[in-house]
């Protein structure tokens, strides 16, 4: 189970880290005061700025990915066989290098240079004719 602490006793850890206490000193004073001794790794958290900024990033990812999931919204990346097919569905309808990548910007956010695209190799998007539907 996740143990939550008190907003007052991250503030109060603040206030000792700008006092000069060190990370590792932190929990017993805390404890003292609070009756619960957090982790110095959660102390840490508390105290560096950066460290925490990246914690809550993380976990908005993580939301929004399961808000996401749980609503059937999926994401608009694909797998490079699915980006194949699609590049050469456009490709047999009639859409020129120039447009096709233009339109793999839109979709992938995919630079994809006209000369890339029309070469039929294994090195660029799509390989020959053989492995247009894989």
């Amino acid at each position: 189970m996740k143990r939550r602490y008190s907003a007052a006793m991250v503030v109060r850890a603040r206030e000792l880290r700008a006092a000069g206490w060190s990370v590792r000193q932190i929990p017993p004073l805390l404890e003292e005061q609070f009756g619960m001794r957090p982790g110095h790794t959660t102390v840490f958290g508390w105290v560096n700025e950066k460290h925490d900024a990246r914690r809550r990033e993380l976990a908005r990812n993580r939301e929004r990915k399961s808000y996401l999931l749980k609503h059937g919204v999926r994401s608009r990346r694909i797998g490079p066989q699915l980006a194949r097919a699609r590049i050469w569905e456009l490709h047999d309808r009639g859409l020129s290098s120039e447009d096709i990548a233009q339109v793999a910007r839109l979709w992938w956010g995919e630079e994809l240079t006209p000369g890339r695209l029309s070469r039929h190799d294994s090195s660029s998007i799509g390989g020959g004719p053989d492995e247009r539907h894989v």
